[in-house]
C-alpha cells in the first residue's frame, strides 16, 4: 500500500519551529528589516510597498510636500531564491505520524534554513558595500578583530546617519574568539545577560550587538565575497537591508524504485535586498588579511 504523504503536516511543523526559534534568538536576517509579515498572501511571489525604517523627523508646521516625500518610496522585493532541504525517509508514514520523529525532521530544515537566509543576507550586504566602506583591519600583523575596528566602523557608520539604535557586527567564529578577548568588551556589565551567549549574541560592543554567523563568508582582495579569501567583519545597521519570505513553507515527497524510502523535499521562497539610495547603504566592512599577503 503506497504511503499517503500530507504535505501540509511538514509544512506547518517546519512553520511553527522556524516561529520558536525566531522569538529565542536572533539569526543574522532578522538583523535587517524583515518584510515577511507585510506580505499579502501566503505564498507571495514577492514584496512591493512603503519601505519600511525610511521615516524621518521633521519640524513643524510640515508641509504637503514634506508629507508626500515620506511616504512615496517603494520597494520592491521579489522572492527569486528557492531552496530545500531534502531528506530520504525510510518509512514517511511512521516519520510522518510519530510526532518526535517529525519534529526532529523540521527541527533539521529550520536549522539548515535559518543558516541559509543568513548567508545570503550577510552576502549581500558585503558586497554592496561602497568601496570607501570597506576598511582594512587595523591589525595588520595578526589579523584579529580589535577594538580599534569598531571603533573606526562606528565613526564611519555614524557619519553615514546611521541611527544609534539597531547597529549589528556579524561576525564568523575566527572574529568570535577575538571579540572575547578584547577586556573592554567581556565584562559582566557590557553583556546584557546569560541567555545572549546561548543565542549567539557576544552583547554589546560600542553600541553594536555583535552576531556570530557560522557560515560568514570570506572576501577577496577587493572585499567582495569570494570561495576563499580573507575574513570580513560586516558592521552595519538593520535598514541597510531587507529580507522576506514565504510565510508558508513548500513540501513535496517522491517515492523511486531504486532508493529505500521516499525522498522529502522541505522548501523555501524568499528574498533579500539593499534599500534604495534614499537610506544610504548603512553598512561597513572590515577586511582581514589575504592568505599568504605580507
Amino acid at each position: 500500500m503506497a504511503s499517503k504523504f500530507i504535505p501540509e503536516i511538514w509544512s506547518a511543523e517546519t512553520q511553527r519551529i522556524m516561529s520558536e526559534r525566531e522569538k529565542l534568538g536572533k539569526p543574522v536576517y532578522l538583523t535587517v528589516t524583515d518584510y515577511t509579515s507585510f506580505t499579502k498572501n501566503a505564498k507571495a511571489n514577492g514584496y512591493n510597498g512603503p519601505v519600511l525604517g525610511g521615516v524621518e523627523v521633521k519640524p513643524l508646521p510640515i508641509s504637503d510636500e514634506d508629507f508626500a516625500e515620506l511616504t512615496k518610496g517603494s520597494f520592491n522585493l521579489l522572492f527569486n531564491e528557492r531552496v530545500g532541504v531534502p531528506v530520504l525517509l525510510n518509512n514517511i508514514d511512521e516519520a510522518q505520524s510519530i510526532v518526535p520523529m517529525r519534529k526532529a525532521h523540521s527541527e533539521m530544515a529550520v536549522e539548515a534554513l535559518q543558516d541559509y537566509y543568513s548567508l545570503k543576507v550577510i552576502e549581500e550586504i558585503i558586497d554592496a558595500t561602497d568601496a570607501d566602506q570597506r576598511l582594512p583591519i587595523s591589525d595588520q600583523d595578526d589579523g584579529k578583530l580589535t577594538k580599534a575596528d569598531f571603533v573606526a566602523a562606528f565613526i564611519a557608520l555614524t557619519a553615514a546617519k546611521a541611527p544609534l539604535r539597531g547597529r549589528y557586527c556579524a561576525i564568523g567564529p575566527d572574529y568570535y574568539g577575538d571579540v572575547l578577548s578584547i577586556p573592554e568588551f567581556i565584562s559582566r556589565d557590557k553583556i546584557p545577560n546569560t541567555q545572549a551567549m546561548a543565542d549567539a549574541a557576544v552583547g554589546m560592543c560600542l553600541g553594536f550587538e555583535v552576531i556570530l554567523c557560522g557560515d560568514m563568508p570570506k572576501v577577496d582582495a577587493a572585499g567582495d565575497v569570494a570561495v576563499t579569501g580573507a575574513d570580513v567583519a560586516a558592521f552595519y545597521h538593520k535598514t541597510c537591508c531587507g529580507f522576506g519570505r514565504n510565510k508558508e513553507f513548500g513540501a513535496k515527497e517522491e517515492p523511486k524504485a531504486g532508493v529505500p524510502g521516499d525522498m522529502v523535499n522541505i522548501y523555501s521562497v524568499f528574498g533579500t535586498k539593499i534599500h534604495p539610495d534614499k537610506l544610504g547603504l548603512r553598512a561597513v566592512t572590515v577586511l582581514g588579511l589575504q592568505p599568504g599577503g605580507e
